[in-house]
């Protein structure tokens, strides 16, 4: 079982470091007064794995939904508002979680906002709503109609000792150093799956943490790869790109050259087939300029690569520490990128000395080139550029 499952809060008290936001919750739901709760935070910090604790412990059943998942007014409604007025199934009393409310944007959510309010305000049972933004602009209208509770990032002596209980019970020998690095990280789902990734490797340190691509910054293309790969909820891979900053086809390329570091057999023909889906929605924006297929591209990329393990046995996912290269496609972009660059550079430099136009500067390369290659630097060239003449 993977840490991120197995360490799952399945009560309050295994919520990390959200003393003070449970003690609001708590008494929110002793007595809600018509009114919904808005748990608002970054991402990783438990809002949603409160509403499931709280459902544990308090016997409710959860009718959920992911507000990206809205398209309109009427979707709510048929969806949540009319759970929120029939009895439970077996007679334990609801809690109706609504996940990232501050996924509702755009003229065709505007009726969304307005069913949410409607399903604050008649549900018989307890309305538990999570965001990261509670000032994004969908959610404002939310505000008069909830109480707001927000759940901070742990500090990182709370996130190093929990991670050292973590390993601790898990037999991991992994040194302390690694592990309060991992803790600086802002996620600590996040810091499960790093510290998972070094599992296989005895006495791991901080050498091993920037094999992962770690570093103390927002989320890494390393961290967003091993969020999609190890994610064994679709939730879980839908939050892979949170804090990445990198173009979505960028991504594909990345995931198209580690999939077989990861995946095998049927489960690798699975993912493969995923990521082709997603670079057809890729060329239909491009050629088409209709930006709306662009959800296609990132669910097939994430949700679906992740899925790809569905009822695949040890065989289908490689085990053990994994780690992750570069696009070579890009790679090859970027350093055909840098050399025009430097080409272009080494043209207005000659063409300076010898007061012609670039094109005409072409003309000097033979020399300058036999001259580099008996040592000679000529215009105080550098040494990228006297590397690109002797390379030709």
């Amino acid at each position: 079982m993977r840490l991120i499952d197995k360490y799952q809060p399945r009560k309050l008290s295994d919520l990390v470091g959200q003393e003070s936001a449970l003690k609001e919750v708590l008494a929110w739901l002793a007595k809600p007064g018509n009114k919904g709760l808005l748990a608002y935070g970054p991402p990783g910090t438990g809002k949603t794995a409160t509403a499931h604790a709280l459902a544990i412990e308090k016997g409710l059943e959860v009718v959920e939904m992911n507000a990206s998942d809205f398209r309109d007014e009427e979707s709510i409604r048929g969806r949540l508002v009319n759970a929120s007025v029939q009895a439970s199934l077996f007679a334990t009393g609801k809690l109706i979680l609504v996940d990232e409310v501050d996924g509702l944007a755009g003229r065709t959510d505007s009726g969304a906002a307005n069913a949410i309010i409607e399903l604050i305000q008649t549900s018989r049972y307890p309305v538990f709503l999570t965001c990261n933004d509670n000032w994004a602009t969908s959610v404002r209208s939310l505000k008069p109609y909830v109480k707001e509770v927000e759940f901070k990032r742990p500090r990182t002596d709370v996130s190093a000792r929990f991670l050292k209980d973590v390993a601790d019970a898990e037999g991991l020998n992994i040194r302390q150093e690694a592990v309060l690095q991992i803790a600086l990280q802002k996620d600590l789902r996040s810091a499960l799956l790093d510290l998972e990734a070094l599992a296989s490797t005895p006495n791991a340190g901080i050498a091993e943490l920037e094999s992962l691509g770690y570093r103390n910054r927002d989320k890494s293309v390393f961290e967003a790869l091993r969020d999609i790969f190890k994610a064994r909820t679709w939730q879980h891979a839908r939050g892979a790109l949170e804090g990445l900053n990198m173009d979505i086809k960028d991504l594909v390329l990345w995931l198209d050259e580690n999939m077989m570091r990861e995946y095998e057999g049927d489960t690798l023909a699975r993912g493969f087939d995923a990521l082709s889906r997603a670079d057809v929605f890729m060329g239909r924006i491009k050629r088409r300029q209709d930006w709306s297929l662009l959800k296609y591209t990132i669910d097939l990329s994430t949700i679906g690569v992740a899925i790809a393990k569905a009822g695949a046995t040890g065989e289908g996912v490689r085990q053990g520490f994994i780690s992750y290269r570069p696009s070579k496609y890009l790679q090859t972009m970027t350093y055909s990128r840098n050399k025009r660059l430097v080409l272009n550079g080494l043209l207005k430099k000659i063409a300076g000395h010898a007061h012609t136009s670039t094109r005409t500067a072409w003309s000097y390369m033979p020399v300058l080139k036999g001259m580099a290659s008996q040592g000679i630097r000529p215009f105080d060239l550098s040494e990228s550029e006297l590397q690109l003449l002797k390379e030709g």
